[in-house]
Formats: structure tokens, C-alpha cells, sequence
């Protein structure tokens, strides 16, 4: 498989546009089977996003001649003044508009959790902060800190290695279920991304000229069964001997395939202009739009506008969203510019 550029930006796109139909529908999971299976197949916005970022880090990495840890301090370093300016930014508009307090998300010890929060290791300690979406922080930052061990377990091992991760992040996630501690078992699905993050880094690592499968409609017939396997099955395995077991072995680590069909189907079609601008316009602004939609999410929550026209309101949320996002992006971006020229 061969991303270039433009491709993981626009797929970082696609991602953004599964995320935002995911949280702005949350509300209306329990309305009709539809919307139930819609909400769940669209969380496959952060294996995206994951994947993505373990196939970017390999490639980012061939093009820097320095050791592995500079390398990763280097790349934590820039994600993190993002994350801490947008962090400011965030509780500030969230006070001042009066959508959420600190006594709301943090209830008790406030100093210490906003701290551990801006830190972004806030799930390795109480879990969901100010802002839910952050704890993606927590997995990032984890995810980056063992880069080096697995692309060079990678290296060695080759396609020995993704099964042994698998293997691996499957016992680990069992063993934190069993001990039951709550910040372990909220990392538990971390275990999942883990396999997902190990694939994008192995696919770039060996990284082949192989043609792609020609007919879509195979694509997609097995983008349905995974999906099937995915999200229908582990709603009933407590019914299912079989379908326990199953859920047991795959979990989500399955998504994996849907990623990868994803990612086939997007590149057997060709995207007229528009589109792929606004995949590309939605990618170079995903980091910041992931960090900060859930301003509007407080907002329609608190006011209610147009929740009684699903489709709607989650069209209205998303475009503030987004003009969110690239507002903040565009601010950060001259505030830095500033500094390098005043």
C-alpha cells in the first residue's frame, strides 16, 4: 500500500467527516436502529486516525536522520503546544459562553486534574476531563512513546510481529478487564489501537508498488461483513455462545480490515475537484477541529437548537465546527508567524 501526502491528508478528511456524524447524532443513538448503527460504524474515525498516524510516523521518519527518541520527543513536543493552546483557548470560550465549569468536569482536587489534563495523561488518572475528546491525548501520547519499540520489533520480526501484537494487545486487554482497576479498563480499547497503530507502521515499513483490488463491489461486500463482524456481533454476544467467542478473538481489532478496504475504495475513486478540496481543507484542519468540536457538542446540548431535526442539526454543529477548527488553526498560525517575524 502507497499514501502519498495528499492522501493521508485527505483521509484524515473522511475521518473528520465520520467524527463529527458520530458526536452530533450521540444523542439520538436510542431513535431508530439507523441512527443506533450509523453512530457505531462512524466511531472507525479514530482507527483512522490512528492508523494514519502510525503509517505518517515511519514515513516522516525515513526522512529524518536522527535517533529514534529525538525523533518521537521532537514529534510529541509539537503535538503537545497544539493541544495546550487549544486547551486555553477551549475552557476560555466554554466559560465565558457558559457551557461548562470546572466544578462541572472536574468536580474535586481542580487544580490538580486541570493540570494533569493539560498534561494530557488525564486517562492514566480519573479518566474523561473538561473536554471528553481529549483522552485521545492520552492514547496518542502512548501510542507515540512506544513508536520506537514497535517499529524496530517490526523491523525484526516483519509479519511475524503483527501477530504477535495481536496476540499481545489481546491478553493485556483481558488481563485489565480481570484486575478491574476503572483507569486501566478505560484504556482497555487502547489495546485495540495499539494492533491498528502496529499495522498502519508495518505497511509503511514494507511499503510495496502492489496493485490494489480492481472491483468495488468486493470491496465492499467485505467492508459490510467486517463492519457486521465489528459492530453487530458484540452487541450479542451475551446471547451467542458462538458469537462470544468470536467477539472474544476479533473485538474491535477487526476494524483494521474496514480501514484498509477504506482506504482501497478511496483510491480507486477518482474525486471530482470539489470534493477533494474539502476532503484536503477538512485534513489540514483535522487536528484542531478533533480538539475543539466538542465546544459545539456543550452548545447544542445546552441550547437545544434544532434537536428535533437530527439530520439537520448535525449538519448545523458540524459546519460551526469546522469553521471553529479553522479559525483557531488560522489564529495559532499567525500568532506563530508573528513571532517568528516581530
Amino acid at each position: 500500500m502507497q499514501l502519498s501526502k495528499n492522501d493521508t491528508i485527505n483521509l484524515k478528511g473522511l475521518a473528520v467527516i465520520f467524527l463529527l456524524i458520530h458526536h452530533f447524532l450521540w444523542n439520538y443513538m436510542n431513535d431508530s436502529l439507523g441512527f443506533f448503527y450509523v453512530i457505531r460504524y462512524t466511531k472507525i474515525c479514530v482507527g483512522i486516525f490512528i492508523f494514519l498516524s502510525g503509517y505518517g510516523l515511519v514515513k516522516s521518519r525515513k526522512k529524518n536522520q536522527i535517533s529514534n527518541w529525538k525523533f518521537i520527543i521532537e514529534k510529541i513536543k509539537l503535538l503537545m503546544i497544539t493541544y495546550q493552546k487549544v486547551f486555553i483557548i477551549f475552557i476560555l470560550l466554554a466559560m465565558v459562553f457558559n457551557l461548562r465549569t470546572m466544578q462541572e468536569a472536574y468536580n474535586n482536587k481542580i487544580f490538580i486534574k486541570f493540570i494533569i489534563e493539560f498534561l494530557g495523561i488525564h486517562e492514566f488518572f480519573y479518566g474523561h476531563g473538561f473536554n471528553p475528546t481529549w483522552g485521545y491525548m492520552s492514547l496518542i501520547l502512548l501510542l507515540y512513546i512506544i513508536f520506537p519499540f514497535l517499529h524496530a520489533w517490526i523491523k525484526k520480526y516483519k509479519v511475524y510481529s503483527i501477530i504477535y501484537t495481536y496476540l499481545g494487545t489481546l491478553l493485556l486487554s483481558q488481563i485489565t478487564k480481570f484486575i478491574g482497576y476503572i483507569q486501566l479498563n478505560n484504556l482497555t480499547s487502547g489495546f485495540d489501537y495499539i494492533f491498528v497503530f502496529a499495522v498502519g507502521i508495518y505497511l509503511s515499513t514494507y511499503e510495496k508498488k502492489s496493485g490494489i483490488p480492481k472491483h468495488k463491489i468486493i470491496l465492499l461486500l467485505v467492508l459490510l461483513i467486517m463492519s457486521f463482524f465489528r459492530i453487530y456481533i458484540p452487541l450479542h454476544s451475551d446471547k451467542n455462545v458462538l458469537f462470544k467467542v468470536f467477539g472474544f478473538f476479533i473485538s474491535s481489532r477487526i476494524q483494521i480490515v474496514e480501514i484498509i478496504v477504506i482506504i482501497y475504495l478511496y483510491k480507486l475513486t477518482k474525486l471530482n475537484t470539489q470534493l477533494e478540496r474539502v476532503l484536503n481543507f477538512l485534513g489540514e484542519n483535522s487536528y484542531i477541529i478533533f480538539l475543539t468540536h466538542t465546544l459545539l457538542i456543550f452548545a447544542g446540548d445546552k441550547y437545544r437548537f434544532l434537536s428535533n431535526v437530527p439530520f439537520i442539526y448535525m449538519m448545523f454543529y458540524s459546519i460551526l465546527s469546522v469553521m471553529l477548527g479553522w479559525g483557531i488553526n488560522e489564529l495559532l498560525k499567525k500568532v506563530h508567524k508573528c513571532r517568528i517575524n516581530c
